[in-house]
């Protein structure tokens, strides 16, 4: 399933007007505003009309991602406990709404150490899906570019939580390439795909991606400056993603772009990106140095 993150200045419907635009298999969205901690009631008129504009839609799946603010690793008291609140109140709104899958940015062990901060984002996680139990929402942590001191840039620490997790059922992985090509995983190639997924699946586990960020990078392996670019304008290549869009093990799984110029790059690199879908040869040598495989 391939789709988009899309604009939602205007509410939910200006979402899916961009979804039919881009024809958008799967969406991501925010379910709350992203810069505060306030949350706008959502009244049963609200939950109503989502759930026609749903309906008369073409997607088949939405994803929430949970805005930056929430950090389940913070060192800080004030901060942790308006992060576990406001992830409940997330979560509340998914189930209300009928989405089933959230995206988490793992969060920062700020003045902490690693070890600390992935202990707490556990504590925190089990916390929230002890109460989650009732529910069929899965929490998909993202893998993370290596900024500073977030987790989950590293394919150990996911080993970390999912090792020391009890509550399995309801957590799964956001796996972004441009994401993992920044922090050090070489994808580039076919070769490169394959070498980094079986890396993955040997110490997370393939089964747990629920969700993935298809970006390209536009800064250097390993640089841990998270920059992203459409698939084919950054430094990644297009086997990566031709051997992703490929992959049997991925055929249910939603697809979402987050880059760059959005509203002016989506819908072209959607169309390229199904084109690619299709293929059945490799890309060759003499393709890759061309400007753009598909010009």
């Amino acid at each position: 399933m391939l789709g988009s993150n899309v604009p939602q200045i205007g509410g939910f419907s200006t979402a899916f007007e961009y979804a039919e635009k881009w024809s958008c298999d799967c969406i991501q969205i925010y379910l709350t505003p992203s810069r505060t901690w306030k949350v706008p009631y959502i009244s049963s008129d609200d939950i109503e009309a989502f759930t026609k504009l749903r309906k008369e839609s073409k997607v088949k799946e939405i994803i929430a991602h949970v805005p930056f603010l929430v950090n389940l690793a913070a060192c800080d008291k004030d901060i942790l406990d308006h992060s576990m609140d406001r992830l409940f109140q997330e979560i509340q709104r998914a189930d209300l709404l009928g989405i089933r899958k959230l995206v988490l940015h793992p969060g920062s062990y700020q003045r902490s150490s690693k070890l600390d901060g992935l202990v707490k984002l556990v504590t925190s996680l089990e916390d929230i899906m002890n109460w989650m139990q009732s529910t069929n929402i899965i929490i998909n942590l993202e893998v993370m570019a290596g900024q500073g001191t977030m987790l989950c840039s590293n394919f150990d620490d996911f080993k970390f939580v999912f090792d020391n997790a009890k509550h399995l059922d309801n957590l799964g992985v956001c796996f972004d390439t441009a994401h993992a090509f920044i922090a050090g995983y070489d994808l580039r190639g076919y070769a490169g795909y394959n070498r980094i997924m079986n890396k993955f699946d040997k110490i997370v586990g393939i089964s747990t991606i629920g969700v993935i960020h298809l970006n390209d990078a536009a800064s250097s392996l390993g640089s841990c400056n998270d920059r992203h670019a459409p698939a084919g304008e950054g430094k990644m290549g297009m086997r990566v993603f031709h051997a992703l869009l490929k992959d049997t093990r991925f055929q249910d799984i939603p697809m979402i772009l987050e880059i760059p110029d959005r509203e002016g790059k989506t819908g072209k690199c959607l169309e390229s990106l199904r084109e690619l879908q299709k293929r059945e040869k490799p890309i060759s040598e003499h393709e890759m140095l061309q400007a753009s495989l598909f010009e």
